[in-house]
């Protein structure tokens, strides 16, 4: 009663997303307590903490977009749960809500404001003894969220770009230390086999010691064997076993020895080489971070769509309905069976993409172009779309049933009926119609569609 006839209406559609989002806890009603909206009176007023489920927040902000404005995550604003805002008449998106990003780093989020930017941010969220707070893969969430963008005032994929560049860690001067890395990045040229072949040993056999000797295994022998002298190998008594070893002092002039031509590669060719290796290093974490588009990083991020949609503009060739436009109950003709009269319901093909999924209810919950929704599937149908199969006919059909069609980011085209709050997919028999297809898009234009078989 308070937040409907003493503030502004945001509180109250605030209020509203929270409870439908299942988004209330402990923090959203703190939030209405440091706001002055409503007094802290005693224990029993402290709310619960509720796990998130994304495809019900995702619901409740479809639900609400066209009447609100939902913002982003802002770092220096937001909260766990939804805020309003009432001088700009928005509702501000949890910290929470972000994936990965749990109550704990919150809290010291919040703590620790205001930020300038991401490297400020990062610079902030450590302990006084200098330990991380937040690891990377977490703050990469943040930008993928949007969470940086009005502090920045730039596109994301710069922020991100500069935020992997800082995590790619950059090397300044090329030493034998950066060998194994310059191996892993193929950067070394095959006329360095050997020298690549005596580093690897050299690490192989420094981690077996003995006194002032190098303990050799089979795998070491073996390699030690084909290029050096046998008489080089000391027998030696360890617990009443014989053991193969080399003298270290005497290995390690030969190792230096190889490695003088490595050495002379990096001085000669050092400007070239960082530039080479530094490239590779951040190729390598913008490609475990980064890939994909904007859309794919809120679907990562925010479990929702913020920007658009993956299947704008997209076209296929079958009719797909609105949403909003299916009416529940519509009956089309009837069916005579066995001498009653069956109605027959008037089927709806919905098209979107998968953002959540509950395998204990069998509800998939799929991002359409004009609203999210919950698709209700019997058990035998959820395990036919989500499983992997043993159906061994045609090979491209193995493929096909081996494939998971409600794995988060697929896209799918479900054809039936309304029934309540839920979508339920349904076909008629001898219809020659699916119940599920998967669409599979290729630069940005639709190829085909794929289709399980049932088993």
């Amino acid at each position: 009663m308070n937040l409907v006839f003493k503030y502004p209406s945001i509180y109250w559609k605030t209020a509203c997303l929270s409870v439908n989002a299942g988004a209330i806890n402990e923090e959203d009603y703190y939030n209405l307590v440091e706001e002055g909206v409503i007094e802290l009176s005693d224990e029993e007023d402290i709310r619960a903490n509720t796990k998130i489920q994304y495809g019900k927040v995702a619901s409740a902000i479809g639900d609400m977009r066209g009447t609100i404005e939902i913002k982003q995550p802002d770092i220096n604003k937001s909260r766990m749960g939804f805020t309003p805002n009432a001088e700009e008449n928005t509702i501000l998106y949890g910290i929470k809500g972000i994936s990965r990003v749990g109550d704990a780093i919150v809290q010291h989020i919040i703590l620790n404001r205001p930020y300038a930017g991401v490297m400020d941010f990062v610079s902030k969220m450590v302990t006084a003894d200098n330990k991380k707070l937040i690891s990377k893969d977490k703050v990469v969430n943040l930008i993928k969220a949007g969470a940086f963008d009005r502090v920045e005032n730039r596109p994301r994929k710069e922020i991100l770009k500069d935020y992997i560049m800082f995590i790619s860690d950059a090397k300044k001067r090329l030493t034998l230390a950066n060998f194994p890395m310059m191996m892993k990045n193929n950067l070394v040229p095959e006329r360095f086999e050997e020298e690549m072949k005596c580093y690897n040993f050299t690490k192989y056999i420094r981690k077996s010691r003995y006194e002032k000797y190098y303990v050799l295994d089979d795998i070491a022998k073996e390699y030690f064997l084909e290029r050096f002298p046998a008489d080089k190998i000391t027998k030696l008594t360890v617990d009443g076993k014989k053991i193969d070893a080399i003298p270290e002092n005497w290995w390690d002039a030969i190792y230096m020895q190889f490695m003088l031509s490595v050495k002379k590669w990096f001085k000669d060719n050092e400007k070239e080489l960082l530039e080479k290796l530094n490239d590779s290093l951040f190729q390598t974490e913008y490609k475990k971070y980064a890939s994909g588009d904007i859309l794919d990083w809120e679907l990562d991020s925010l479990n929702f769509f913020y920007s658009g949609h993956p299947l704008d503009g997209i076209e296929v060739p079958i009719k797909i309905t609105k949403y909003a436009d299916i009416i529940e109950g519509e009956i089309v003709g009837h069916f005579n069976i066995r001498g009653k009269t069956i109605p027959k319901m008037k089927l709806s093909t919905i098209m979107g993409t998968v953002i959540d999924k509950n395998k204990n209810r069998g509800i998939v919950t799929l991002a359409t172009k004009d609203a999210v929704v919950d698709v209700k599937f019997y058990k035998q149908q959820y395990a036919l779309y989500s499983h992997k199969s043993d159906l061994e006919e045609d090979e491209e059909d193995y493929k096909v049933n081996q494939e998971d069609f409600f794995e988060k980011g697929s896209h799918l085209a479900i054809t039936g009926i309304k029934r309540g709050d839920m979508f339920l997919p349904k076909v008629y028999k001898n219809s020659g119609l699916h119940e599920v297809l998967k669409l599979v898009i290729e630069d940005g234009k639709f190829k085909e569609f794929k289709a399980k078989s049932s088993m």
